[in-house]
This record gives C-alpha cells, sequence and structure tokens, in this order.
C-alpha cells in the first residue's frame, strides 16, 4: 500500500523531470502541524541536482478517509483547494498584473510546484516558504496589534481581488461562484447529532454569571436557530466575494523584512463565496482574546473597510460601485452574533490540546469534529461571552 511519504516522492518525479533536475535527489521529512491542519500529512522537501540550485518545497497529502468525505456537509477541502490554485489564483495574479498594483502592495501567494488529484491521496507541493524565512503562527497563541493590523490588510487585498473578479469577468466568476458555493441544506442532517454537543460543551464551560443568558440565547426564544443564523451568514450565496473560510492566525506564514512584518496566506481548503464579516469574525472569535477585542475590535473592522478601498482603488475598481461602505455596515449588523456562534462551533477544536486532536483517516466520522472543551477553551469562551454581554448584545 502507497504510503503519503511514496505519493510525496512519486510526485516529486514528476516536477523534477518537468524543470530538468536529472539524476536528481530528494530528502523528503515529515513533519507536525501541532494541530493546525487536521486532514494532511505535511512534508518538507529539499530537491537537488548537479550543476542545479537546491529547490526547499512544502507538500501535503491528504488523509480524510472516505466515510468523512461522504457525510460531510462540506465539499472535499481537497478539491477545493486544487480549484482555486488551478482556477482562481491564476485570475488573481493577472489581475494584480494587468493593473500594474505596485509590488509592495500586491497579495503574495506560494509558488505551486505540483498538484496530485487521485482521490483519497490528493497532493500539493508548494514553495517551502520556511526557507525563505516566514514562520507560522502557533494554533493556540492569540495575535497583537501589529499582527491583526497586518491580516486586515490582507484579508481586505483577498476580498478586492475577488470583487475585481467578479466585475471584470462576470461570467467566469459566476462558474468559480458556484464551484465554491456551499449548500447549506446538507448541514441540516447532522444539526441534530452535533447541535446537542456543541450547546453542551458550551455550557459545559461558560461561567455562572453567564450561563442564563448564554442558555437562553441558544435556545432561540422563538427566533430562528442560531445554527441557521450562523450558516446563513457564513455560508452566503450568489456572494460577489470569496471568503477565505478559515482565516486564523495559523493560516498567516509571516517573517519581518526590514523592519516590516509580511504575511502570505496559505491553506485555501475552505474558500467559498460569502461577505466578508465571515472571515472578520473567524479571525477576531478565535485568533484573539478578550481583552484585545476590547481594545482594539472596532477599530480595526474601520480599518478593514479603509483597505479594502484601497485595495479595489489599486484595481481601478470604485468601492462604491462594488461594495459600498453602507452595504458592509448592514452585513456587519447582520453578522454581529457570528462571533459568538464561532466561540460555541469553532474555537474547541482550534483551542484542543494536541494529545486529543481528533483523526479524519478511514473510517472517522465527520462528528469527531466536535470535541470537548478543553482549558485554554474555557478561558477563550468565557472571554468571547465577556465581550458580548460588555457590548449589550448578550
Amino acid at each position: 500500500m502507497e504510503t503519503p511519504k511514496d505519493t510525496v516522492s512519486n510526485l516529486i518525479a514528476k516536477i523534477a523531470e518537468e524543470i530538468k533536475y536529472v539524476d536528481y535527489d530528494a530528502d523528503i521529512k515529515e513533519i507536525s502541524s501541532h494541530g493546525a491542519n487536521l486532514t494532511a500529512v505535511l512534508f518538507l522537501v529539499k530537491l537537488k541536482a548537479k550543476d542545479k540550485k537546491d529547490i526547499n518545497l512544502f507538500a501535503k497529502v491528504a488523509v480524510l478517509g472516505d466515510s468523512v468525505r461522504k457525510t460531510s456537509p462540506i465539499p472535499c477541502p481537497f478539491t477545493t483547494e486544487i480549484y482555486f490554485y488551478k482556477k482562481v489564483l491564476k485570475q488573481f495574479e493577472m489581475l494584480q498584473e494587468k493593473h500594474s498594483v505596485p509590488e509592495e502592495h500586491r497579495l503574495v501567494f506560494p509558488k505551486i510546484y505540483g498538484i496530485n488529484e487521485q482521490y483519497l491521496t490528493e497532493t500539493i507541493v508548494l514553495e517551502n516558504l520556511m526557507a525563505n524565512g516566514f514562520k507560522t503562527h502557533a494554533r493556540q497563541k492569540t495575535v497583537d496589534l501589529e499582527y491583526a493590523s497586518t491580516a486586515i490588510e490582507l484579508i481586505a487585498k483577498f476580498h478586492a481581488l475577488s470583487l475585481a473578479y467578479c466585475k471584470e469577468d462576470p461570467e467566469d466568476y459566476e462558474e468559480v461562484s458556484n464551484k465554491l458555493t456551499i449548500d447549506t441544506s446538507i448541514m441540516l442532517s447532522l444539526m441534530d447529532i452535533m447541535k446537542p454537543k456543541m450547546i453542551g460543551t458550551a455550557m459545559s464551560v461558560v461561567s455562572d454569571v453567564n450561563k442564563e443568558k448564554l442558555e437562553k440565547y441558544l435556545a432561540g426564544e422563538g427566533e430562528e436557530d442560531r445554527f441557521l443564523q450562523f450558516m446563513s451568514v457564513y455560508y452566503s450565496k450568489g456572494s460577489q466575494m470569496l471568503a477565505h473560510g478559515d482565516f486564523k492566525p495559523s493560516n498567516l506564514m509571516h517573517r519581518r523584512q526590514n523592519e516590516k512584518l509580511e504575511m502570505v496566506p496559505v491553506d485555501f481548503q475552505m474558500v467559498h463565496t460569502s461577505s466578508p464579516t465571515a472571515d472578520l469574525m473567524y479571525f477576531f472569535f478565535t485568533g484573539a482574546d478578550e481583552d484585545f477585542r476590547r481594545q482594539h475590535y472596532h477599530k480595526l473592522l474601520d480599518q478593514y473597510y479603509e483597505q479594502l478601498k484601497l485595495a479595489l482603488e489599486r484595481l481601478d475598481v470604485d468601492p462604491e460601485e462594488v461594495y459600498p461602505e453602507k452595504q458592509y455596515r448592514k452585513e456587519l449588523e447582520e453578522a454581529k452574533m457570528v462571533g459568538l456562534m464561532m466561540g460555541v462551533i469553532l474555537l474547541p477544536i482550534i483551542t484542543v490540546a494536541e494529545e486529543n486532536l481528533p483523526t479524519f483517516d478511514d473510517g472517522a466520522e465527520v462528528t469527531n469534529f466536535v470535541v470537548p472543551g478543553s482549558e485554554l477553551y474555557r478561558e477563550r469562551f468565557n472571554g468571547v461571552v465577556n465581550n458580548y454581554r460588555e457590548w449589550g448584545l448578550l
């Protein structure tokens, strides 16, 4: 049976042939993501050949089992990421080139060397950014202001590129939109199983002073189901904008170059059509803590739209034509409770201890994503609830 390392080795052979690395040598080493990636095996590769420059590569091989894929309410993350690299990324890079976006303002992506689309062993080989001084942000560590501010500028550029794409080639974007739209109705089949467990985890850690208010909110009290409200915002159909979908600090590679913090986005397995609020809420409520949000949350939401306008103008797009500030503020209002639901739905898996991480290989179930709350989850989730109470939203 072929191992993930064998899969990488076979793809490296094809890459070496394409770039004419004759009689090459490949040093392939498996590495740990420390819980930042649950559905793939990761490798670092050093590709060598006589009279050629060494190439440092990064590879990830799918280990997402067939049973999880068939019962998951979202498309296969590897199919999504491969589609993003083969289709969307090329459009983004073309747009930046066409409009002569200055190098210092361009959104930079890792270079792609090879892709294997074989079912169950999908593999992507990229340049190894770590060899160029980039680092990953620790999965459980919260952000500081410089990191958050730089990330907000980055995601504004990402969203601006999708808006420009939609404006310049609406027919092609519609094809992409249809491919990257998530059908939330599929999620309903799992709701009866997953929702009680998620609510139970949240209620088990929330402080006594907030327990009654949270319980009433999650019960709905005659309102639309809170999980359906969350999905209607997070997976907005027909949007002219693509969301990263998994916009957390550990999916941003960073380095300091010439005293400036630089970032490169990675992991495009959850890209989908949505409002920008999906990425913003994801970042602030899974990657920041209570005190940070208290001090900077609202200012950074303002900063986002300013950066979006600048990014659109560099692409020769009128912000008021494609995404006016009035619309942004309306969507923020509609999404105001999404951060709290991020704390219920996503924060447990982000804060789970490494030794308790679930697996998703063959035989696993999609419900493995629902994990018990850790002590870190207790701390961080109570911080989310405290913020919502202070803001008069709970």
